[in-house]
């Protein structure tokens, strides 16, 4: 081959790539003027002429989302494998595309959630998309926004904005990030947000103040651990012992006598963060509470300071309590321990395993399967899914789920096949794209979670398409 030959077989490709078919501008045009229709003619007529060509396939799928048409664009990438065979660029413009999609969504919800996808993947391409939520109809919606495009001066001008919102709960997402956005220069701004009459914006400010890292947020937290609002003063009791200042340590103190217990474990819990073993004594008080879930959380915290037996204690009543959702919560206490915890381990088995409740039997296998027990886990879960897995209702799903994530961790691959089964037929969204997001962590096919993409609830498709393009950004 000459040289002539040779550098014109490396340059007409780039050439070609820098030149997009005809077909594929006059789509572009009248995508542009909004001629979606007229758009999807063209482009499928031009791909029936030049079907492996990757620009007019994708262009192709991007019409079907125009038209709002998800099922379509998922047979286009289909298309465009029966062409090519596997080709995970595609499958990531198709999940681009569909969080694009999710970010013009007609529903709140749907941008909502396209949003936060957005944050999560990262992705430089949906910048400008996300940009254009800052003027978004719904305040919630709009403040997630400013959240997203913080870093630029446009996002920060609208996240000021927010703090004022008619709405609470916006003012709450903005209140609830200023802090780590803006970090110490923000100080005299939270302040005065202190005052909202929203206790939902108060005890948003109470969740993020600590990220500010300064002397100055104990006084503010001060303020508002005295708040009329119980759940405003358990946050600001929690946030002080994030923030791990000495000088709070006197507020929490304080809080011990609070008549609402949830501030007072918060207090106590905190004062473990702020002064390590002289808390030890008060944990101890707690661990020996009637209140089981606060004995849990208290002996917890106690087996993490080295001192196990007070949460084996716990664990032991909250296995026999009548209500299976305090038995559930002492499972749960038990898997937090972790390693190979044979006294804990042994507890769970005796009792949790075999409870008449099957909610109490799936939150001990997670338990045994977390202390190193994966045979015993994967006993339970395989008779809870011949259990849940045939039945109806939406709380047999849910534990149909719950076993499937249990096989699966515990190795064996029928778990992983339940789940795909899930993520297609579950009745409920939510317990579709939880099956979806689990099966991928697990080594499922990105194949089923394209299918998701075609689901008919828009959040599971966001839901789907957020996986996609994680898993195969982070495998490049």
């Amino acid at each position: 081959m000459s040289t002539n030959v040779k550098w014109a077989a490396a340059v007409i490709p780039l050439l070609v790539a820098c030149h997009p078919p005809k077909a594929a501008v006059q789509t572009r045009e009248l995508l542009d003027r909004g001629n979606v229709d007229a758009a999807r003619k063209t482009i499928d007529r031009a791909v029936a002429e030049q079907p492996r060509s990757a620009a007019l396939r994708r262009l192709a799928l991007e019409v079907r989302l125009a038209q709002d048409d998800r099922p379509g664009a998922v047979k286009v990438y289909r298309g465009w494998l029966d062409q090519v065979g596997k080709d995970e660029e595609m499958l990531q413009h198709l999940a681009l595309s569909t969080l694009r999609w999710g970010l013009r969504n007609r529903a709140p919800a749907v941008r909502l959630a396209a949003i936060q996808a957005a944050r999560r993947t990262d992705a430089d391409e949906l910048e400008q998309d996300v940009a254009d939520r800052l003027e978004d109809p719904d305040e919630t919606v709009r403040s997630w926004a400013a959240v997203a495009m913080s870093r630029t001066l446009a996002g920060a001008d609208a996240l000021e904005r927010q703090l004022r919102s008619p709405d609470p709960r916006a003012r709450a997402v903005a209140v609830g990030n200023l802090a780590r956005i803006a970090g110490a220069a923000a100080m005299r701004t939270l302040a005065r947000l202190s005052r909202d009459p929203s206790p939902e914006v108060r005890a948003a400010l109470a969740r993020g103040i600590d990220r500010v890292g300064k002397e100055a947020a104990v006084g503010l937290l001060g303020r508002l651990a005295h708040d009329p609002e119980r759940s405003v003063r358990r946050d600001a009791v929690a946030a002080l012992g994030r923030l791990g200042r000495p000088a709070g340590a006197k507020i929490v103190r304080a809080a011990l006598k609070d008549p609402y217990i949830g501030v007072r474990v918060a207090a106590v819990l905190a004062l473990a963060e702020l002064e390590g073993d002289r808390a030890i004594p008060m944990l101890r008080e707690l661990a020996e509470e009637d209140d089981l879930p606060t004995a849990l959380r208290a002996g917890v915290r106690l087996a993490r300071m080295g001192e196990d037996q007070p949460v084996l204690n716990a664990i032991a009543k909250g296995l026999v309590d009548g209500s299976w959702t305090v038995r559930a919560a002492a499972c749960n206490a038990a898997a937090s321990l972790g390693g190979k915890h044979a006294v804990a381990r042994k507890l769970v088995a005796d009792r949790a395993l075999r409870d008449p409740e099957p909610r109490v039997r799936a939150a001990g296998a997670r338990a045994v399967l977390a202390l190193g027990d994966e045979s015993a886990a994967g006993r339970t879960a395989a008779l809870l899914q011949a259990l849940s897995c045939s039945a109806r209702g939406k709380e047999m799903e849910a534990l149909c789920l719950q076993a499937a994530e249990v096989l699966l961790r515990s190795g064996n691959r029928s778990g992983l096949h339940e789940l795909e089964r899930l993520t297609r037929g579950a009745r409920e969204p939510a317990h579709r794209a939880e099956a979806l997001r689990i099966a991928l962590t697990g080594g499922g096919l990105l194949e089923t979670a394209a299918d998701a993409l075609a689901d008919p609830e828009p959040t599971v498709a966001v839901a789907a398409a957020t996986d996609i393009y994680i898993r195969i950004d982070r495998s490049r």
